[in-house]
Protein backbone atom coordinates (compact mmCIF):
# COMPACT_ATOMS: atom_id res chain seq x y z
CA UNK A 1 0.00 0.00 0.00
CA UNK A 2 1.32 3.15 -1.02
CA UNK A 3 0.59 6.44 1.05
CA UNK A 4 -0.96 7.84 -1.20
CA UNK A 5 -4.00 5.72 -0.65
CA UNK A 6 -4.24 6.82 2.79
CA UNK A 7 -3.16 10.25 2.44
CA UNK A 8 -5.46 11.32 5.89
CA UNK A 9 -3.37 8.78 7.92
CA UNK A 10 0.29 10.17 7.17
CA UNK A 11 2.18 12.27 9.78
CA UNK A 12 2.09 15.71 10.04
CA UNK A 13 4.87 17.96 8.61
CA UNK A 14 7.82 17.40 11.28
CA UNK A 15 6.95 14.03 13.03
CA UNK A 16 9.43 11.96 12.92
CA UNK A 17 10.18 9.37 10.06
CA UNK A 18 10.75 5.69 10.67
CA UNK A 19 14.14 4.36 10.59
CA UNK A 20 15.05 2.25 7.92
CA UNK A 21 16.28 -1.39 8.61
CA UNK A 22 20.15 -1.66 7.50
CA UNK A 23 20.50 -3.08 3.63
CA UNK A 24 20.44 -6.71 3.76
CA UNK A 25 19.23 -6.53 7.46
CA UNK A 26 16.10 -8.16 8.93
CA UNK A 27 12.62 -6.17 8.05
CA UNK A 28 11.37 -3.83 11.25
CA UNK A 29 8.15 -2.40 12.07
CA UNK A 30 7.82 -0.45 15.00
CA UNK A 31 4.91 1.04 16.71
CA UNK A 32 3.65 4.15 14.49
CA UNK A 33 3.85 6.70 17.50
CA UNK A 34 1.75 9.09 15.44
CA UNK A 35 -1.29 6.77 15.14
CA UNK A 36 -0.63 5.96 19.10
CA UNK A 37 -0.36 9.30 20.36
CA UNK A 38 -3.42 10.35 18.55
CA UNK A 39 -5.99 7.59 19.44
CA UNK A 40 -4.32 7.92 22.69
CA UNK A 41 -5.25 11.22 23.42
CA UNK A 42 -9.00 10.56 22.30
CA UNK A 43 -9.01 8.26 24.40
CA UNK A 44 -8.01 10.47 27.40
CA UNK A 45 -10.44 12.67 25.79
CA UNK A 46 -13.39 10.56 26.05
CA UNK A 47 -11.98 9.56 29.24
CA UNK A 48 -11.67 12.77 30.84
CA UNK A 49 -15.41 13.98 29.57
CA UNK A 50 -16.82 10.47 31.02
CA UNK A 51 -15.26 11.39 34.52
CA UNK A 52 -16.61 15.19 34.28
CA UNK A 53 -19.62 13.43 33.56
CA UNK A 54 -19.67 11.80 36.59
CA UNK A 55 -18.66 14.43 38.76
CA UNK A 56 -21.61 16.78 37.68
CA UNK A 57 -24.18 13.86 37.76
CA UNK A 58 -23.41 12.05 41.20
CA UNK A 59 -22.12 14.80 42.81
CA UNK A 60 -22.47 18.40 41.96
CA UNK A 61 -25.73 18.58 40.48
CA UNK A 62 -26.92 16.21 43.35
CA UNK A 63 -25.32 18.64 46.10
CA UNK A 64 -26.70 21.99 44.46
CA UNK A 65 -30.27 21.03 44.53
CA UNK A 66 -29.82 19.94 47.94
CA UNK A 67 -27.76 23.17 48.88
CA UNK A 68 -31.13 25.34 47.15
CA UNK A 69 -33.46 23.44 48.69
CA UNK A 70 -31.54 23.79 52.32
CA UNK A 71 -31.04 27.37 51.80
CA UNK A 72 -35.04 27.73 50.47
CA UNK A 73 -37.22 25.15 51.76
CA UNK A 74 -40.37 24.74 50.63
CA UNK A 75 -40.15 28.38 48.83
CA UNK A 76 -37.93 26.84 46.24
CA UNK A 77 -40.04 26.36 43.16
CA UNK A 78 -37.19 25.03 41.13
CA UNK A 79 -34.43 22.83 41.57
CA UNK A 80 -31.24 24.42 39.77
CA UNK A 81 -30.95 20.97 38.22
CA UNK A 82 -33.65 18.85 37.03
CA UNK A 83 -34.07 15.34 37.19
CA UNK A 84 -33.42 14.75 33.64
CA UNK A 85 -30.32 16.88 33.93
CA UNK A 86 -28.91 14.80 36.19
CA UNK A 87 -30.09 11.76 34.31
CA UNK A 88 -28.19 12.72 31.50
CA UNK A 89 -25.32 13.78 32.98
CA UNK A 90 -25.06 9.75 34.38
CA UNK A 91 -25.97 8.67 31.00
CA UNK A 92 -23.27 10.06 29.26
CA UNK A 93 -20.73 8.74 32.39
CA UNK A 94 -21.39 5.48 30.96
CA UNK A 95 -21.01 5.85 27.46
CA UNK A 96 -17.84 8.02 27.54
CA UNK A 97 -16.12 5.98 30.21
CA UNK A 98 -16.06 2.65 28.43
CA UNK A 99 -15.71 4.08 24.99
CA UNK A 100 -12.29 5.86 26.39
CA UNK A 101 -11.27 2.77 28.35
CA UNK A 102 -11.52 0.70 25.03
CA UNK A 103 -9.64 3.31 22.79
CA UNK A 104 -6.92 3.31 25.33
CA UNK A 105 -6.48 -0.68 25.66
CA UNK A 106 -7.12 -1.06 22.13
CA UNK A 107 -4.31 0.94 20.98
CA UNK A 108 -2.19 -0.71 23.21
CA UNK A 109 -2.88 -4.07 22.82
CA UNK A 110 -2.84 -3.69 18.66
CA UNK A 111 0.33 -1.43 18.66
CA UNK A 112 2.89 -3.40 21.25
CA UNK A 113 6.11 -5.35 20.07
CA UNK A 114 7.02 -5.02 16.48
CA UNK A 115 6.88 -7.02 13.44
CA UNK A 116 10.49 -8.49 12.60
CA UNK A 117 10.99 -10.50 9.79
CA UNK A 118 14.42 -11.80 9.36
CA UNK A 119 15.34 -13.95 6.34
CA UNK A 120 12.24 -15.76 5.80
CA UNK A 121 11.58 -15.89 9.34
CA UNK A 122 8.35 -13.69 10.60
CA UNK A 123 8.38 -12.63 14.94
CA UNK A 124 5.37 -11.21 16.20
CA UNK A 125 4.45 -10.50 19.68
CA UNK A 126 2.08 -12.95 21.09
CA UNK A 127 2.99 -15.68 18.80
CA UNK A 128 6.37 -18.24 17.93
CA UNK A 129 8.23 -17.84 15.60
CA UNK A 130 6.73 -17.98 12.13
CA UNK A 131 8.71 -19.16 9.09
CA UNK A 132 7.32 -18.12 5.78
CA UNK A 133 7.05 -21.85 4.76
CA UNK A 134 4.17 -22.43 7.43
CA UNK A 135 1.75 -19.58 6.22
CA UNK A 136 -1.24 -21.70 4.67
CA UNK A 137 -3.38 -18.67 4.25
CA UNK A 138 -3.01 -14.47 3.84
CA UNK A 139 -6.32 -13.09 3.69
CA UNK A 140 -5.61 -8.89 1.86
CA UNK A 141 -9.40 -8.24 1.37
CA UNK A 142 -8.94 -5.01 3.29
CA UNK A 143 -5.07 -4.23 2.66
CA UNK A 144 -6.02 -2.08 -0.34
CA UNK A 145 -8.29 0.10 1.50
CA UNK A 146 -7.31 0.03 4.83
CA UNK A 147 -3.50 -2.02 5.15
CA UNK A 148 -5.20 -4.90 7.14
CA UNK A 149 -4.32 -8.70 6.17
CA UNK A 150 -4.46 -11.75 8.43
CA UNK A 151 -2.05 -14.12 8.00
CA UNK A 152 -3.04 -17.94 9.02
CA UNK A 153 0.35 -20.61 10.15
CA UNK A 154 0.50 -24.14 11.32
CA UNK A 155 4.08 -24.93 12.62
CA UNK A 156 5.77 -28.07 12.15
CA UNK A 157 4.72 -28.91 15.29
CA UNK A 158 1.38 -28.34 14.62
CA UNK A 159 0.70 -25.06 16.15
CA UNK A 160 -1.58 -23.24 14.38
CA UNK A 161 -2.28 -19.84 14.63
CA UNK A 162 -3.51 -16.39 13.54
CA UNK A 163 -1.93 -12.62 13.27
CA UNK A 164 -2.71 -9.33 11.59
CA UNK A 165 -0.53 -7.01 10.12
CA UNK A 166 -1.38 -3.41 10.16
CA UNK A 167 -0.10 -0.32 8.79
CA UNK A 168 -2.25 1.78 10.52
CA UNK A 169 -0.84 0.97 13.64
CA UNK A 170 2.98 0.26 12.64
CA UNK A 171 5.40 1.66 10.71
CA UNK A 172 3.83 1.61 7.15
CA UNK A 173 7.09 1.42 4.82
CA UNK A 174 8.49 -1.95 6.77
CA UNK A 175 4.84 -3.33 7.42
CA UNK A 176 4.62 -3.12 3.82
CA UNK A 177 7.71 -3.97 2.51
CA UNK A 178 7.01 -7.31 5.40
CA UNK A 179 3.83 -8.29 3.30
CA UNK A 180 5.31 -7.77 -0.15
CA UNK A 181 7.54 -10.53 1.18
CA UNK A 182 4.79 -12.76 2.25
CA UNK A 183 3.35 -12.52 -0.50
CA UNK A 184 6.39 -12.84 -2.96
CA UNK A 185 7.20 -15.92 -1.43
CA UNK A 186 3.27 -17.01 -1.20
CA UNK A 187 3.30 -16.56 -5.28
CA UNK A 188 6.82 -18.72 -5.07
CA UNK A 189 5.64 -21.62 -3.38
CA UNK A 190 2.58 -22.24 -5.47
CA UNK A 191 4.87 -22.02 -8.51
CA UNK A 192 6.53 -25.42 -6.75
CA UNK A 193 2.90 -26.99 -5.92
CA UNK A 194 2.68 -25.81 -2.26
CA UNK A 195 -0.10 -24.49 -1.24
CA UNK A 196 -0.57 -20.56 0.34
CA UNK A 197 -4.29 -18.95 0.16
CA UNK A 198 -3.91 -15.62 -1.05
Amino acid sequence: MTADERDEETPPEGAAAPEPSPPGGPIVARPAMWHRLKIGAVGLMFLGFGIAFAYDGFYRYPKKNADEEAKFGKSLAKPPYSDLDILLQRALTFVCTPVGVWLLARVASRSRGEYRLDGDVLTISGHPPVPLSAIVRVDKRRWEHKGIAVIDYELADGVTGSFTLDDFYFDRPPTDAIFERIEAYAREAAGDGESAEC
